[in-house]
């Protein structure tokens, strides 16, 4: 049984929470992979590729 029910606190969200969060999360992850891409961009390859 989870916690929350057994304290009797349910736990509610709405569906413009769920949109909110869901945007939030997503637009999170687009952020990071456009700046990792970006410094990978930048990487020189005479670097990446010596040996």
């Amino acid at each position: 049984m989870p916690v929350l029910a057994r304290l009797d606190m349910p736990l509610v969200v709405r569906p413009d929470q769920a949109a909110l969060i869901f945007a939030g999360t997503l637009g999170l992850c687009l952020l990071a992979s456009a700046w990792s891409s970006r410094r990978i961009a930048r990487i020189d390859p005479a670097i990446v590729f010596r040996g």
